[in-house]
């Protein structure tokens, strides 16, 4: 039997939380699944310094992380699913609200997963035009053309 269990979010700001990081990477991928069903894009999870457990589970996550005053602290995306679902109950302007508060919202790294992630959801077509049209928006280019060089 899997026995996972979900840490508590602590709202921190608009669309960020923090929680105590789990020691499973089950455990963190629900944790980050409950965060983006409630609509945050980010949690900011801490774990003691030398926490074996809890560095292991940030290399399986392939996170970042620093480590100040004898705490571990990362930033990790929550679920892409999720957070599209979240976006597909919005409005247009809600969506570019909550788009424009999220952090990496110009890294196209987080923009192909998350048109990945739509390519296997047929039924969510109009949302993933709309984030085309946004990508188009801010970078000039539909997602996966390169930048033209300047030469």
């Amino acid at each position: 039997m899997i026995r996972f269990v979900v840490m508590e979010l602590v709202p921190h700001e608009v669309g960020v939380a923090h929680s105590a990081l789990p020691h499973d990477e089950t455990s963190t991928r629900a944790l980050l699944a409950e965060a983006a069903a409630q609509g945050l894009h980010t949690v900011v999870v801490t774990a003691d310094e030398g926490d074996e457990r809890a560095i292991a589970v940030l290399r399986e996550l392939r996170a970042e992380w620093h480590t100040e005053g004898g705490k571990i602290t990362a930033q990790l995306d929550t679920d892409a699913q999720g957070q599209l679902a979240h976006l597909w109950g919005l409005s247009a302007d809600e969506r570019a609200a909550w788009l424009a508060a999220f952090p990496r919202h110009d890294d196209p790294n987080w923009w192909m997963h998350r048109l990945l992630v739509l390519n296997h959801h047929p039924e969510w077509a109009p949302l993933k035009d709309w984030l085309v049209d946004e990508h188009v928006r801010l970078f000039g280019r539909p997602p996966g053309r390169a930048r033209r060089s300047p030469v």
